[in-house]
């Protein structure tokens, strides 16, 4: 009785926390609607933003015609993420060691923050007030204050920060350390290193599903995916059989995962529920993947092809926009 009890408790704090993100995302909806003009539509979905590495652009997709539009002015940006309000992106620019800050309302670069040190992948908090980055070559990561712009604090002791992701509901970021082979836990309220789960052998992308505590972890050293009990910080799971994954992306109702596999040209889709892994089609050398809001599309960047593959979340058809420049990060506000 007491492993039931303790299990029937365990299952009401999940249910207040996915009830706390549907309240909070309606919220985000209506602050955005009581803001931005109507044509930007800015947090609803309507614009991909994909990083070109090769070209020194950011991509612009409008999610509705998937008609492309850029923004000029980056230095070999490789990482994009959005704050869930969608009014803002970050991305990152490898050569001159900046960030990038863009009003996606007006698809204008409003700041450049500088004080990085070979800055990479980029994640928001879910209330929009800090941005972590990780700088391989310091082996640190920064936090950027977006109030001010400004890089408010450096977290050290990394060998290879190679992806960053910050917990929907908040309070921990996750960091995945290639060299080291661990997956850093930070707490995001001191912005300081607190659990570091080992067992991985070369941790490249890290995300968090919005619902049930789970931590997906994509290894290319043994193609596994992992998954971390974000309560325990302990691997639960381990899913075999993958091609080089690269990146990992969760659906907004956390049933779905995405990781892209570089070998094989394919896309998994993790059943969360029953743990079943399928495989979709049609893409080349894919690395970044990104699900939007409303949960209908996925993007994929396709570097060597120089393309970006749309994927129908619900009949897994996959339609390609030509005309990036070695496109890495792609987000979707």
């Amino acid at each position: 009785m007491e492993y039931i009890r303790k299990w029937m408790i365990i299952d009401r704090f999940r249910a207040r926390i996915a009830a706390f993100i549907a309240v909070s995302a309606a919220l985000t909806v209506l602050a955005d609607l009581s803001t931005a003009p109507p044509a930007s539509a800015a947090g609803c979905g309507q614009f991909a933003y994909v990083a070109n590495l090769r070209n020194g652009t950011l991509s612009v997709i409008d999610t509705r015609t998937n008609a492309v539009s850029g923004i000029a002015g980056f230095d070999y940006p490789a990482g994009v993420a959005v704050t869930r309000r969608g009014t803002r992106a970050y991305v990152t620019n490898r050569h001159n060691n900046t960030v990038s800050v863009i009003d996606t309302r007006t698809n204008t670069v409003t700041a450049t923050i500088t004080g990085f040190n070979d800055p990479w992948a980029v994640a928001a908090a879910p209330d929009g007030g800090r941005v972590y980055v990780t700088n391989r070559l310091s082996g640190a990561v920064s936090v950027i204050d977006t109030r001010t712009n400004t890089v408010s604090a450096t977290i050290t002791g990394f060998s290879d920060p190679y992806s960053v992701a910050v917990s929907p509901v908040g309070g921990r970021a996750y960091v995945a350390d290639r060299l080291s082979g661990t997956v850093s836990m930070i707490n995001t309220r001191t912005d300081t290193v607190g659990a570091t789960v080992t067992g991985f052998h070369e941790p490249y992308s890290v995300a968090v599903s919005p619902v049930g505590g789970r931590v997906y972890v994509t290894d290319r050293g043994d193609s596994t995916v992992s998954v971390i009990d974000a309560w325990t910080g302990t691997i639960t799971n381990t899913y075999l059989g993958l091609h080089d994954p690269y990146s990992v992306a969760v659906s907004p109702y956390g049933d779905r995962v995405y990781v892209t596999n570089r070998d094989g040209g394919v896309v998994s889709v993790i059943d969360t529920r029953t743990n079943a892994v399928t495989t979709i089609d049609g893409f080349h050398d894919p690395v970044g993947v990104a699900i939007a809001p409303d949960g209908r599309h996925g993007y994929v960047t396709n570097p060597a092809a120089g393309t970006v593959s749309v994927l129908d979340i619900r009949t897994n058809a996959v339609t390609t926009i030509n005309g990036f420049s070695h496109p890495l990060g792609v987000a979707v506000a």
